[in-house]
Formats: C-alpha cells, structure tokens, sequence
C-alpha cells in the first residue's frame, strides 16, 4: 500500500505518534492502578526517494492509565487528542531475572483534528522484561499487526478502506525513582514491509502510582 498508512499515522495529533508500547513486562498486582504521561519525537524515511522527512517532530502528548484485573492480566487505556488505545496485557513467565507478555492492543481514531478519515490499528505486541537491579528493568519488545486507513474520498457518503501490515520493535528502560514514580526512555523503528516505508522514534514517559513488582512473586 506504499507509505499510505504510516503517512497517516504520522498525521495523527499534528505529528507522529509512536507504535510501541510504555510499561514493563511485569503486570501490576490486582487493583493496583498507575497513570503515565508520554511524548515522543519521530523521523520517518521514504525509501523511494532515498530521504528523510518530518526530522525530529514531536507528537502531543498521550496520557495513559493501568489497572492490573487479576493474577498476571492488565488492562491499559491510553488517549491522546483525536485517537485512544487500549491493551490487554497477559504475562506468561515471572521470575527474578526475566518476564514475559503478550499485550494485544486496538487503536482507533482519526487522522487529525481537520482530516476526519479514520484510523484503525490492530498490533501484538510481545514484550520482555530483564531485571538489571532493584531500580532498573531493561524492555525490549517486538510486534507485528495490521492497520486500516479510510481513504480519501469525494463525497462524505464514499466509505472506502485501505490496510498495510506493520513490524516494528524498541527498547526501553523502566527506571524506578521512588516507590510511586519511575520514568521510561523508549527508542524504536516500526516498518510497512511491502513499501519499506520505515519511521525511527524516542520519547519519555512518566509514570505515577503502583509501579511493576519485581522478582519471583
């Protein structure tokens, strides 16, 4: 589908807006709850023609809340101006060193405020969890998934819907400040396989509240 539904996610919210996912592996215990606020600058690359563009553009900021449900299952919503997400996420191993999950995740929105063709993207994310200390958890993470972009259209009763493949990864660092604050530094490149359209993206996140456990328990 060439770059079209990348170029769109980099419309939304006046500027792009990164396709991985904030947090650590670890779930939050049942009925604990945490907040997070999040920016990121991307740069996008059009292979076709060899450059970059959109160098260093930062998105509005997402604004995000977990809940941990039970055992080892969280739920997340995260919004910004024009579109929401939100994930389930489900660990599948815990221990002293190292976790893992699956957070499948739908984002729905619009373009952008001005542009209201809308924006569907579907992702699994598989993210990891490696224990360096008491205060710092490295997370990488890959994910794969689909997304769908409403083409432009000539009159307002013309509906039609164009879709991509998407792959992409990060890697981020969870650092826990005090027992209710940590930060998150979060580099990762997300790509439309079948154009090569690829964009690069950093941000920071801040969280408040329950933070992850860490250990075995």
């Amino acid at each position: 589908m060439s770059r079209l539904l990348l170029a769109a996610s980099c419309l939304l919210v006046a500027g792009c807006t990164s396709l991985q996912r904030y947090g650590t592996a670890r779930t939050l215990a049942p009925s604990e709850v945490s907040v997070h606020a999040a920016v990121d600058v991307v740069e996008g690359y059009e292979p076709q023609l060899g450059e970059t563009f959109d160098a260093a553009l930062p998105a509005a900021p997402r604004l995000g809340a977990r809940f941990g449900v039970a055992g080892w299952t969280e739920v997340g919503l995260e919004l910004a101006p024009v579109h929401g997400t939100f994930d389930v996420k489900q660990q599948l191993v815990r221990s002293s060193r190292f976790d893992l999950a699956l957070a499948p995740a739908l984002t729905a929105g619009w373009i952008d405020d001005t542009q209201l063709e809308g924006l569907v993207l579907v992702q699994l994310p598989v993210v990891f969890g490696i224990h360096a200390t008491d205060w710092l958890t490295v997370v990488p993470q890959v994910s794969a998934g689909y997304g769908w972009r409403e083409a432009e259209r000539l009159w307002p009763e013309d509906r039609a819907w164009q879709g991509s493949a998407l792959v992409g990864g990060g890697l981020g660092l969870f650092v826990r400040i005090a027992d209710t604050f940590a930060l998150q530094p979060l580099v990762g490149m997300t790509f439309e396989p079948d154009s090569g359209y690829r964009y690069t993206s950093g941000g920071l996140a801040l969280f408040y509240g329950a933070q992850p456990g860490r250990g075995a328990r």
